[in-house]
């Protein structure tokens, strides 16, 4: 009978088990965000071992792994590089798509430290990821927890000012902070600007730019041949 006991026990067993193994799936999901993604380089996989670099996207590189990748020509990286690879890092082309990150620190145990005591200093005031949410500035390098970002207006380290456009949020997994550094790429982008804020090349259509200098002496002598 479709309506007996037996039926509606086999249905809960049912959706326990499937709870379970999404669950599951779940935890372990989260492990690898927490233990992996903050403690791996995203290029190799290695150990990560400051100094440490970031790019437009909130990942960590150890900073030899990523300076190689750069130095690889794009015409022999699939000899050196996976696919899957090449397409997720296809965007860092130059040192200007990189920031270095400043005031992290190794703790051992393969945890990472944030020190917001000063450059230089040994001391460290935070564990990096450690179930919060980081994010640094793009203008610095130096990282801080994302609500402190958030809620401050002066970097807390070296006190250089900023705007929400300024902060990078570190392995972002939620789909609003996702967005976030989509629109803020976009805005650079649309400023002329990589993601260091350092002007990002304009093409010539295959002609030489002129010099602000050159140009004036050209529009100078144009107008003299009018006269």
């Amino acid at each position: 009978m479709g309506n007996d006991g037996g039926s509606i026990i086999k249905g809960v067993r049912i959706r326990v088990v499937d709870d379970a193994s999404k669950n599951a799936a779940k935890a372990k999901k989260l492990e690898y965000y927490w233990n992996d993604l903050w403690s791996n380089c995203r290029l190799l996989g290695t150990p990560l071992m400051p100094p440490l670099f970031s790019d437009c996207k909130g990942n960590l590189f150890n900073k030899e792994s990523i300076l190689e990748w750069l130095l690889v020509k794009p015409e022999y990286k699939s000899e050196e590089y996976t696919q899957v690879v090449i397409d997720a890092f296809s965007h860092i082309k130059l040192r200007k798509d990189l920031v270095e990150l400043t005031n992290l620190q190794e703790l051992g145990n393969g945890t990472l430290g944030v020190s917001l005591s000063g450059t230089g200093t040994t001391t460290t005031d935070l564990v990096l990821g450690n179930r919060r949410k980081f994010g640094y500035i793009d203008t610095c390098g130096h990282v801080n927890t994302l609500s402190a970002l958030d809620n401050g207006t002066g970097c807390y380290v070296c006190g250089t000012s900023y705007t929400r456009l300024n902060i990078v949020v570190l392995n972002p997994t939620e789909q609003d902070d996702v967005q976030r550094l989509v629109e803020r790429q976009s805005w650079l982008q649309n400023q002329n600007l990589l993601h260091s804020r350092k002007p990002r090349k304009r093409k010539s259509d295959g002609k030489p730019l002129l010099s602000s200098r050159k140009k004036q002496k050209l529009t100078t002598t144009t107008t003299k041949d009018i006269k």
